[in-house]
């Protein structure tokens, strides 16, 4: 085994660690939500993840994914203008924090549930922090440091969580507050970790580096946006158009979901450095490379889609509760299409890797508005079951788009090449 194999299976079995941490405190939580506050105050509990999920994801703007390409090429690079990005993310997620609190005032949620919104925006700067730290971890494939991080504070999340749930005071911004306080340990550790790079000479805030990120980011970060939106507005339409227990039902079965939709995540994680370094230094093994993970992506999404769809009606009522039994129908309908998201990811990040990604805005932008306009008229009639088909319609025709891109691209350039001979 080669030392960039090695690499790669190293850092996906840190990342499966930290995710099985991350993810198992997702299973506790939800399932003691589930059982002791019910479907409706689940319900309640996921429309406030899903609104802080969207600004979550704005907040990250692809800003990793450009920067990952300088960082792990060089390391003196990294030192010298880490503390930027570092500053940037924060300033960031303060922005975000103000217009969350602005948008969610005009939301016409309850009262209970704006309050716990307002409560959880301290995640946003959390999360940024974090973000910053995992750029270093994903640019050097130092996995380890970012699985503790995460694993640690999502321990203390499921403790303190769950001290609210079983308490007799069973309060949704008691179990936000519980979230955020939980949440704030991980970008502690992760700077702790990246420590090194924070002692540099640089400063803390350069506008020109700051509006170069941005600029060089923004294709990318307008197609995660609009991924989010496309990913995310079925629940928040649910949560205006449809009950809450509706809303409850669905966000389990879509965070099963993304438990599975991990392992895309963190393959192309480990991977996305490495293929970075191989197209600057043998084309056709990073051809080969592509081939092969394509490949195993989909093989890998064809046997976890038969052991999810033959588990699921029996897992979902013993882990979450008989009130949650029928998420196993919208749960089994996604996975029918999880290729589908298994295949996009990778396809999506070879756009980034060959410089195509200007071409993902308007991809993941007919995405959003096809997804946002069935999802208005077939929701109220379909409820979760629309919602479910509806997301796998979408990334169906996200993956159709990514492939006439990439061989579009590809034609343009072997006919420039032949031209040129």
């Amino acid at each position: 085994m080669t030392l960039t194999k090695t690499k790669i299976v190293s850092n996906m079995i840190y990342q499966i660690i930290g995710r099985f941490s991350t993810s198992l405190s997702t299973l506790i939580v939800t399932a003691m939500i589930t059982r002791y506050l019910g479907v409706k105050s689940f319900g309640e509990y996921s429309i406030v993840i899903a609104f802080l999920t969207i600004f979550y994801t704005i907040s990250d703007f692809g800003v990793n994914s450009v920067l990952i390409r300088e960082f792990a090429d060089d390391a003196s690079y990294a030192k010298e203008n880490f503390k930027k990005v570092l500053s940037l993310r924060i300033v960031i997620g303060i922005l975000l924090m103000l217009l969350a609190a602005v948008i969610v005032f005009l939301m016409p949620y309850r009262n209970e549930i704006k309050f716990a919104i307002y409560i959880g925006l301290p995640l946003l700067i959390f999360n940024s922090i974090s973000k910053a730290a995992s750029l270093i971890f994903q640019s050097f494939l130092q996995y380890k440091y970012q699985s503790i991080s995460m694993g640690v504070g999502a321990f203390f999340s499921a403790i303190l969580i769950g001290f609210v749930v079983l308490s007799p005071i069973q309060n949704l911004s008691l179990i936000i507050l519980a979230t955020v306080i939980g949440s704030s340990i991980s970008p502690l550790i992760s700077m702790y970790f990246s420590r090194e790079y924070l002692f540099s000479d640089s400063n803390y805030i350069d506008l020109k580096y700051w509006r170069k990120i941005l600029l060089d980011s923004l294709p990318f970060g307008i197609a995660l946006i609009l991924n989010t939106f496309m990913i995310q507005s079925d629940r928040l339409l649910m949560s205006v158009i449809s009950s809450e227990e509706s809303v409850g039902i669905y966000s389990l079965a879509y965070r099963i979901f993304e438990i599975v939709l991990i392992l895309p995540t963190f393959i192309m994680n480990a991977t996305f450095p490495v293929l970075v370094v191989l197209r600057k230094r043998d084309s056709l093994k990073y051809r080969k490379s592509i081939y092969t993970l394509l490949k195993f992506m989909v093989l890998v999404s064809l046997g976890t889609t038969m052991i999810a769809i033959n588990l699921s009606k029996f897992i979902i009522p013993m882990i979450w509760g008989i009130e949650m039994a029928n998420s196993f129908i919208p749960f089994n309908i996604l996975m029918y299409g999880a290729v589908l998201f298994f295949v996009s990811a990778p396809l999506s990040w070879i756009m980034l890797v060959e410089g195509k990604d200007k071409s993902l805005p308007y991809i993941y932008g007919i995405g959003f508005a096809l997804n946002l306009l069935l999802n208005i008229i077939f929701i109220p009639i379909y409820d979760y079951v629309g919602a479910a088909y509806i997301t796998i319609l979408t990334e169906g025709l996200i993956v159709v788009f990514l492939i006439l891109s990439i061989f579009s691209y590809s034609r343009k350039e072997t006919m420039s090449y032949s031209d040129k001979i």
